[in-house]
Formats: structure tokens, C-alpha cells, sequence
């Protein structure tokens, strides 16, 4: 690995605990007006917040930015996307690029792709495409990996999933994020894999400050698990500070610089 993408990546890692909290704030694009998100004095909380990275794109990375709430934080440029305005928005599209993350001095770029059963090969052409540019520029990819397909067995289910993870890891993504599965998934979903590629658990739909926090300390039990990537149970609280507090406290206070948890998957 190269330096520049070393020195990158050190801005996105907590270093003792070798994992990540990770705001992802890119749902103004798809979603229109969310929560938590009108306005820039939402999100003055960003700027003592314990995490390690945001994800936005350009133009409220930008607000961010210039509003100082960024000092000490990884800064990840998400590059793709579709609004649900659209018939097809599982059908991602390029709206900016790897050379835009590096003229705004961004430490990473994210891209989300929904695979539905019949956009996959599009999918992965695109994926592919994005993480050869990211490399030249050495540039750490975050890609967010969901499942749309609908109609399967359990087991179908979770072999597609652990499928995804496995394709999105051999075409070189530094971090995947995927959907916090169901209790009873967890297992069967994490145990066992051997790649490189750090796991992040995203939040999904609402749900109370007990259950999130629950559900990420049964997914921290897996060694390939490597923080989160939370928006919306974030951003959407009263009090965004005291909840990320108590990820901090779950997520990075456990382990100290000698014993740091080494990503398997």
C-alpha cells in the first residue's frame, strides 16, 4: 500500500481500537428533505462529535466544511446515487468522481449500489470501475452493499449476502457497509471470513438508542466487523452527541493500543 492511501486511511481508523464510527449524511440527495438535516446549525454537534469520518456529497461537504465542523475529521465524497424522484432508484448513477474527492483534499470516496437480482451486472461493472480510478489516486473506498433482491429462502438470503461482501472485497473496497442483519442472521452472516475488507453495520430504518446499540455490540462480536456506519439513528436524534458517546464507549473504549482487534474479513 501506498503512503498517500496509508496516511488516508489513518484519518478514517480509530488507531487503539482499529475500528471506525462512520456518519454517513448523503440522504438529502435521495430522500430530499430528512431530519436533521435542513439546515447547517442542525449539525454544529459534528464538531466535538467523537467519530472518526463523515459521508456527504460535494455540495454539503462543502457547507460543512466552511462552517468549521469538519477540524480532525476523515472526510469521505460520496459519488453516486438516485433520488427516489426516479422509477428505477436502486439504479445508482456517477454524479461526481474520484478526482473531485481529491481536489476537495478528501480522505476517501463512498459509493452506494442496491443489487436487485437484475441491475447486478451493472452493478459490478461500475464498482470495478470505480475502485481501478480509486487506486491510481490512492483513494480508500467505502461502498455500501445492499441486497434488494426480494422473495428468497433464509438460506438463499444469507449465502447472497455473504456473496456480495466476498465480490465487493475481491474488487478491492477498504470498507463494506452492509445492513444490520436480524438477530439470528449474525452468525451465519459474519463467522468465518478471511479477506481484508473492513465491515461496517449500517442502522437501517429508525429504531430506539437500546435496540441500535444492542444490535451493533452482537455484530462487534465478530472479529471481521469493524465499527459502523450510521446516519439516520444518528443525525435524526434530539441529541446526536450523547448517543454517538455511548457508540464511542461500545465501540472504540474497549480495546487499547495493546489490544487491538486485527480485521480478518
Amino acid at each position: 500500500m501506498e503512503a498517500a492511501k496509508k496516511i488516508r486511511l489513518n484519518r478514517l481508523v480509530h488507531a487503539d481500537s482499529d475500528s471506525s464510527i462512520v456518519i454517513p449524511m448523503d440522504h438529502g440527495f435521495t430522500m430530499g428533505d430528512v431530519p436533521g438535516l435542513a439546515s447547517i446549525h442542525e449539525l454544529a454537534w459534528l464538531k466535538y462529535s467523537p467519530h472518526q469520518a463523515l459521508i456527504a456529497h460535494k455540495g454539503l461537504m462543502e457547507r460543512i466544511v466552511d462552517a468549521g465542523l469538519s477540524f480532525g475529521k476523515g472526510l469521505i465524497l460520496h459519488i453516486n446515487g438516485m433520488p427516489l424522484l426516479s422509477l428505477r432508484v436502486n439504479n445508482k448513477r456517477l454524479v461526481s468522481s474520484v478526482e473531485q474527492a481529491v481536489y476537495m483534499g478528501c480522505d476517501g470516496i463512498s459509493v452506494q449500489f442496491n443489487f436487485d437480482g437484475d441491475n447486478d451486472h451493472e452493478n459490478w461493472e461500475s464498482l470495478g470501475a470505480i475502485t481501478d480510478n480509486a487506486k491510481r489516486s490512492q483513494m480508500p473506498v467505502l461502498a455500501m452493499i445492499y441486497d434488494k433482491k426480494t422473495n428468497m429462502e433464509y438460506e438463499e438470503a444469507i449465502q447472497r449476502q455473504r456473496h456480495l461482501i466476498r465480490a465487493s472485497s475481491e474488487l478491492g473496497c477498504d470498507f463494506i457497509k452492509i445492513a444490520m442483519p436480524e438477530s439470528q442472521a449474525i452468525h451465519d452472516i459474519f463467522q468465518g471470513h478471511q479477506l481484508a475488507s473492513r465491515l461496517l453495520i449500517a442502522g437501517g430504518n429508525m429504531m430506539s438508542s437500546k435496540d441500535l446499540l444492542e444490535g451493533i455490540k452482537r455484530c462487534l462480536r465478530y472479529e471481521s466487523v469493524k465499527g459502523v456506519c450510521i446516519g439516520r439513528n444518528v443525525f435524526c436524534q434530539k441529541d446526536p452527541s450523547q448517543l454517538l458517546i455511548r457508540m464511542k464507549k461500545e465501540i472504540l473504549q474497549p480495546y487499547t493500543s495493546t489490544e487491538v482487534r486485527y480485521a480478518v474479513l
